[in-house]
């Protein structure tokens, strides 16, 4: 029997997107996974520079830790290479070695198990960026194979892993923070293009301009982020620190403008 005109099989290239959505959603998995089981410290502190920013006043840090101790290490391992307590159970204890005006502290922690309302804020990025991911499927296995549909799905994938991998930011620090830190930088830049193309996939010449000047200054600013830069800078001028989080309100300001 002759093969039906325009019933020729698809390209293996073109399964190629939903192969590279298996990554977002495994992270996603992940993470669930990682803060329905990691222990309660009751602070954040930087990676880098292990300066705690916040103590919660029921958790285990409470009465131990102030904001701006500095935690030089974690049971013997210096706080920038540490993966805060992510070996430990709950119910370890953690000692951490910490610098508090000008001397030294022995502080030990005794890990609780996380609340049920601190795990319940940790999941809901989580289910907002699974939602994301259905919806970046949906559209490309739905719509015409166009640009736009591929933008789109590129878009969502880089939102369920910007979510992601913060989620774990605070848990998993050697490479989810880092990982974290990078995702800000391109998530703005992808909704950017997007919109630049949509509806009718033409990309004026400004706008490819603009567009070469946003994934310069986001390759600038991840090449900054995994050297942290951003972080050192930070200690002198903090909304330094926050650069990737202030570039991405500016590319999310450049969608609306170009949505008006």
């Amino acid at each position: 029997m002759r093969a039906m005109k325009g019933c020729a099989p698809r390209p293996l290239t073109s399964y190629l997107p939903y192969a590279l959505a298996l990554a977002p959603l495994l992270l996603a998995v992940y993470a669930g996974r990682q803060l329905a089981r990691h222990p309660a410290v009751g602070a954040d502190w930087g990676y880098h520079t292990g300066e705690v920013y916040q103590v919660d006043g029921s958790g285990p840090a409470a009465g131990r830790l102030r904001v701006g101790d500095v935690i030089l290490s974690i049971d013997g391992i210096a706080v920038g290479r540490a993966f805060y307590v992510a070996s430990h159970e709950p119910g370890d204890d953690a000692q951490l070695i910490v610098e508090r005006n000008g001397q030294r502290l022995l502080v030990t922690l005794h890990l609780a198990r996380p609340p049920l309302a601190g795990l319940l804020r940790g999941l809901v990025p989580l289910a907002v960026g699974v939602g994301s991911w259905l919806v970046g499927l949906a559209v490309l296995a739905f719509s015409v194979p166009r640009r736009q549909a591929l933008l789109f799905f590129a878009f969502c994938q880089g939102v369920t892993l910007t979510v992601a991998a913060g989620a774990v930011s605070a848990i998993e620090p050697s490479w989810a923070n880092p990982l974290f830190g990078v995702l800000l930088w391109w998530v703005g830049v992808l909704a950017v293009h997007f919109h630049l193309r949509f509806p009718d996939n033409q990309l004026p010449v400004w706008g490819g301009r603009i567009l070469r000047g946003m994934v310069a200054t986001a390759a600038l600013g991840s090449l900054f982020t995994l050297a942290g830069v951003w972080e050192r800078l930070g200690q002198r001028w903090p909304p330094l620190a926050a650069a990737n989080r202030l570039w991405l309100g500016l590319c999310l300001a450049g969608v609306v403008a170009l949505l008006a």
